[in-house]
């Protein structure tokens, strides 16, 4: 009998049994979203009545207006900057065939997942006042420059981490224009220019709105390239603001309105990218190319030319200069720290505990979504399953932690279980990308299988057994080393909860850029990087199978 034909006890009683790890697991969540939401309006200076007064302080208080300013000020320059550079450099890899272009694909992955403070460090090496540029300019005796910390610095650093995964969801676009559009243009003689405001760039920017939306929240919460490279109060952005407040003012009022404040900021931002969720294509691009003309003009190699100098200069050149200062070091005698393997443990029982509680989180979600859909159930705790992922977008992790901190710091010891409550930071916050991954894999999935699991009365574990684990394999191994990797590499939640006793990895690079010990802080990066991938590429081995493609 349907579902909606049972009496109201009975169709609850049903609900439930099909669908009971999917409410415990947006139990647990929504609960705990709406304890930190609780922690933050009580501690705040303005409590729940008068929170719309802190719109009022933007305008009346010379530093919320001046940090707010600058928020929206490097959020928005970052992403235009990572969009406009984007374009010329999807469509050079569209249209051109080279030798290392999957390679360069995969180097694209890679600065999108790397750990920010290796991206950061990488950005020092290159432009600090010992790095590179200042080093070449130097020999033709220029003064050595400090352009690097400020705005130029951060938009620097978000450039060389968005700039590539912008790249690869235009090409993405571009690689499905048909083939006929290419023939008439051939037939019509189109020139460059019309190909790209006739054909090419109707197609791109059908992913522009939630690409930007995305690229804005991202720049907009973030906090490790901010802190470091902001220079002084005048970068400071919300993040780094609450992070202070707490960390060295310890102002608790003015923190919890701090993060209050970024909250609302956060939740318009997703409501405006979930408006346009349903046009992006995240990382599919597999760089095949298509059936474009062939461009020979010196004009167009003369612009190839100037993308391939972008590429060195903002993605593959700081990516290198980490490696070479490290491999060319004399000092090595920070590998026999016991900091250093201290920090290279936690690290690693961080991403395995945080991916593994957020692929139970996303399994139980998305398996009861599919429970439900089966039986024609949609109600609410349908709708939720798949979008209740997405609050660690509304609540970033720092506003996260803060409010974890009120709630908890006068019932427990708060740095005795630091790494407890990194681990449930980062679970939660790896949750919209393990979701984003794994939920298309179920669709298809349910879509192929559902009705002959049916007919078959294959049920239960067999079920899970004959036809959910071979089928999901790979992509829960995908999802699982993503999730792992975001949290190894995390800096947000350990710069608040971090001591002497829970430091990481990224937490340790900090400390060095810091010291200046820039020697120490390269072979820490190295390691981080290594130790990151090496954790993605074993997870994914040994979850997906041995035939996993990547």
């Amino acid at each position: 009998m349907p579902a909606h034909h049972l009496n109201p006890s009975s169709n609850r009683v049903k609900i439930w049994q099909l669908a009971w790890p999917g409410y415990l697991a947006l139990g647990f969540i929504s609960l705990l979203a709406i304890a930190v939401l609780s922690a933050l309006f009580g501690q705040s200076e303005h409590g729940l009545i008068g929170f719309f007064t802190l719109f009022i302080d933007i305008i009346s208080d010379d530093y919320i207006r001046h940090i707010t300013y600058f928020s929206f000020l490097q959020a928005s320059l970052s992403t235009l900057a990572a969009i406009i550079i984007a374009i010329p450099v999807a469509r050079f890899l569209y249209r051109r065939q080279f030798w290392g272009k999957q390679y360069l694909l995969k180097i694209f992955i890679l600065a999108f997942i790397m750990p920010t403070m290796v991206s950061v460090f990488g950005i020092i090496a290159v432009h600090g006042r010992q790095g590179i540029f200042n080093d070449f300019f130097s020999l033709f005796g220029f003064e050595r420059s400090t352009y690097l910390y400020g705005l130029t610095g951060i938009l620097l650093a978000h450039i060389f981490i968005n700039m590539p995964f912008s790249a690869r969801i235009f090409l993405n676009e571009l690689e499905n224009i048909p083939p006929e559009y290419w023939r008439l243009s051939k037939q019509l003689g189109l020139s460059e220019w019309q190909i790209f405001t006739r054909i090419e760039w109707p197609i791109m920017r059908l992913s522009l709105p939630s690409l930007a939306s995305l690229l804005f929240i991202l720049h907009f919460t973030s906090f490790a390239t901010v802190l470091t490279l902001g220079g002084g109060p005048s970068a400071t952005t919300l993040e780094v603001a609450i992070y202070q407040s707490l960390k060295f003012d310890f102002d608790l009022p003015k923190g919890a309105s701090l993060a209050l404040l970024q909250l609302s900021f956060c939740l318009i931002f997703t409501l405006f990218l979930h408006r346009f969720s349903n046009q992006i294509n995240l990382l599919n691009s597999i760089g095949k190319g298509g059936m474009r003309p062939k461009v020979n003009s010196p004009l167009s190699y003369l612009a190839d030319a100037l993308v391939i100098l972008i590429l060195f200069i903002a993605l593959l050149l700081p990516l290198s200069s980490t490696f070479i200062k490290a491999l060319t070091q004399t000092d090595f005698s920070i590998l026999m720290s016991a900091t250093l393997w201290l920090s290279i443990k936690n690290s690693f029982i961080l991403a395995v505990c945080a991916a593994s509680l957020a692929s139970i989180f996303t399994l139980s979600l998305l398996l009861s979504k599919r429970a439900l859909k089966a039986h024609n159930i949609q109600n609410i705790g349908y709708h939720m399953f798949s979008s209740i992922g997405n609050v660690i977008l509304i609540v970033p992790s720092l506003v996260f932690g803060m409010g974890l901190f009120l709630l908890l710091r006068n019932h427990v010891s708060i740095f005795d279980y630091g790494l407890h409550i990194i681990l449930v930071i980062n679970a939660l916050m790896a949750l919209p990308y393990i979701l984003k991954t794994l939920e298309p894999a179920i669709d298809s999935m349910a879509e192929r299988h559902q009705k002959l699991s049916l007919s078959l009365g294959i049920k239960g574990l067999a079920r899970a057994r004959i036809i959910d684990w071979p089928t999901l394999r790979q992509p829960l191994g995908r999802a699982t080393a993503l999730a792992a990797t975001i949290s190894f590499g995390d800096f947000g939640a350990i710069a608040l909860f971090g001591n002497d006793h829970t430091i990481t990895l990224p937490m340790l690079l900090y400390q060095s850029i810091g010291a200046y010990r820039s020697a120490d802080g390269a072979i820490i990066a190295c390691i981080l990087v290594i130790f990151a991938f090496g954790l993605y590429a074993g997870i994914e081995r040994l979850i997906g199978g041995k035939y996993v493609k990547t």
